[in-house]
């Protein structure tokens, strides 16, 4: 979709969203399939955001659509942390990298401070290779906090 003026329909994203959640639960320690998941929502949430800044019959509904789309998300990967014990016993840092990008999408004060827990946790836990890469992650969205919700 990037580079072309069509947006992302509800419907299109729905039916990509769930192709990619089935990628993700064959093989959660595939990237892949999280990127893509990812960045359908990502298309999804810029769509009705750029629509809803235009003025272009953006509905009510659609973007309740889209927060609850945010919500399931949340949900299903919790559910796979906890049923899976591979997850549960060693975490998987795709997972909850697609976890962090959900909650900054969902763009609450509540979930900006969970994605920066879950950044600490990647940089000190989960994906310590990464740890730099966490750890300015974590201080962008802590800065995102300071900055859109204490002013």
């Amino acid at each position: 979709h990037r580079g072309s003026s069509d947006t992302l329909s509800l419907e299109s994203a729905n039916s990509e969203i769930l192709f990619a959640l089935d990628a993700c639960r064959l093989d959660k320690w595939n990237e892949s399939p999280w990127r893509y998941l990812v960045g359908i929502v990502k298309e999804l949430v810029q769509s009705v955001a750029a629509a809803n800044n235009n003025n272009n019959n953006i509905k009510l509904g659609d973007i309740d659509q889209v927060n609850y789309i945010l919500e399931e998300l949340s949900d299903e990967i919790n559910t796979m942390k906890v049923s899976d014990p591979k997850i549960s016993q060693v975490g998987c840092p795709y997972l909850t990298s697609a976890q962090i990008d959900f909650l900054e999408m969902e763009n609450t004060t509540e979930s900006i401070m969970q994605a920066v827990d879950l950044a600490h946790y990647l940089a000190t836990k989960e994906d310590r290779m990464r740890a730099k890469y966490w750890y300015k992650r974590k201080n962008e969205l802590t800065n995102r906090l300071d900055k859109d919700f204490n002013h």
